[in-house]
Formats: C-alpha cells, structure tokens, sequence
C-alpha cells in the first residue's frame, strides 16, 4: 500500500486507519461522474480481469482530494484505470464541530464483466 503524491510532512498526514471523531464526514459530490469516466482497461477485459479496487481517500479542509491508498485490487490494470480519475473527486469536507478537518474516506470501485 503505497500513499500517492503530493508530498505532505508527517504531521499533516492523518493516521488512515485510525479515524477521528467528526460530527460530519465528507460526502463525495461527483462520485457518479467520476465513476462513468473510469473505463474498463481493454486488456484487463481480454484477460476476464473483474472484481473491486477499494481506495482510501485522504480529503483535505476544503474536500479536495490530497492522496489515497489503495487497500485492494485484483490487478494493477484495474487500479492504475480508478487511480488516474481520483484526483478529480470533489467531496464535503469533514466537520469536527464547525471546523474543517482533513479525513480518509473508503470508497469501492466495482469492475465486473457482462
């Protein structure tokens, strides 16, 4: 599990697996739009390749993406097609109170042959 660029100092990187606790997490606002411009990799379909990659996404103050995680993948042509599309996630930030906080949010992207 390797973080993504950008380069961020420890001290600004939250722990992705341990949570804080918010009174608001982020939402994401265009999550349909990204996932209908992830398109299935050709070669990933010829190989029968399916099956989910589940990201952890670091969302900043403002709810723009930072960097991500990924926990799982069947195949790195799966990964590098969901990953390309990330930075363009748009979410609500999370709230602790009314401040904005930064915080990792899970999200799966299934790929699944018809």
């Amino acid at each position: 599990m390797e973080p993504s660029d950008p380069p961020l100092t420890r001290e600004e990187i939250p722990d992705p697996f341990a949570q804080p606790n918010v009174t608001e997490e982020p939402q994401p606002l265009n999550l349909e739009e990204i996932k209908s411009l992830i398109q299935y990799p050709p070669l990933a379909k010829e190989a029968g390749i399916q099956g989910k990659v589940v990201v952890r996404i670091l969302v900043d103050e403002e709810g723009k993406y930072l960097r991500h995680l990924v926990i799982n993948s069947p195949h790195k042509f799966l990964t590098e097609a969901v990953e390309k599309e990330l930075p363009n996630i748009r979410f609500s930030p999370a709230r602790l109170d009314t401040i904005p906080v930064k915080y990792w949010v899970t999200i799966p992207f299934n790929f699944k042959l018809h």
